[in-house]
């Protein structure tokens, strides 16, 4: 495994090592990175894991939609199936953190866009990071996921023309949130990134729309950020400084 350059933000002084270590988010390169088509794991699911037991991302070559929830590990097949990877597995991109409650609050009746206004209302801020684990019952929920790419890689926008998407109804599950600020544009998603797995483990994706019958949302503050980032050549020569906003918001949506 190459060596990764390793940056810490701390968005503003914590009181303690301890409270550091449990409010951060670990990120595994950037999301403009992934989207100019890195695709190759930069570190192993067994190292992922260390940082944290929650969390969202993608696997080498860009196999299928990322699902870390209590520990364990998905990964959310294009074929619609869900298999539980080897810690071997390299990750390109990825978002963990260590999943510590610091409030909830009760939820019903809930599409995308109103569960998104509703969480922007009850978080103290938006300029720093978030986790959030949301358990409910679902009237529906519409993910997708991508084909495993093979070199030379392909853009993202390019790939995702030939995403599977898959609807399921009447289905409990979890959402695992991640919310960025929109100063984290280029580095991460700016606003929320959902992926769903089904509380039978046998379903789940990346997250373009659901309705929400009712569940809990469990909400950690995110006060530090830690950047594992690549070191290879793909990466050191990539060009990252274009504004990629409107491609983005084409893959996420």
């Amino acid at each position: 495994m190459f060596k990764r350059t390793r940056i810490v933000f701390c968005i503003f002084i914590l009181a303690t090592v301890s409270f550091a270590q449990q409010n951060r988010l670990t990120q595994v390169s950037t999301i403009n990175a992934l989207m100019s088509g890195i695709y190759d794991g930069n570190c192993t699911l067994h190292e992922l894991k260390s940082y944290g037991d929650f969390g969202i991302g993608t696997f080498n070559n860009l196999d299928g939609e990322m699902a870390l929830l209590d520990g364990v590990c998905y990964k959310m097949q294009s074929n619609g199936n869900v298999i539980q990877p080897p810690d071997s597995e390299m990750v390109p991109f990825a978002s963990v953190a260590t999943f510590i409650l610091n409030d909830s609050v009760s939820l019903n009746n809930a599409n995308l866009k109103s569960l998104i206004s509703r969480l922007d209302t009850i978080i103290p801020t938006l300029n720093i990071f978030y986790a959030m684990r949301i358990d409910g019952m679902f009237r529906n929920v519409k993910v997708r996921s991508v084909p495993k790419q093979c070199p030379p890689y392909v853009p993202l926008i390019q790939v995702i023309e030939k995403q599977s998407v898959f609807d399921f109804t009447n289905i409990e599950g979890t959402l695992i949130v991640f919310r960025c600020p929109d100063y984290a544009k280029g580095v991460n998603v700016p606003g929320y990134h959902f992926h769903f797995i089904s509380k039978d483990k046998q379903k789940g994706g990346h997250v373009l729309d659901f309705s929400l019958e009712h569940g809990t949302a469990k909400i950690e503050k995110l006060t530090e950020l830690l950047m594992l980032l690549p070191s290879d050549k793909a990466f050191y020569n990539a060009s990252l400084s274009a504004d990629k906003e409107k491609e983005l918001n084409k893959i996420e949506k």
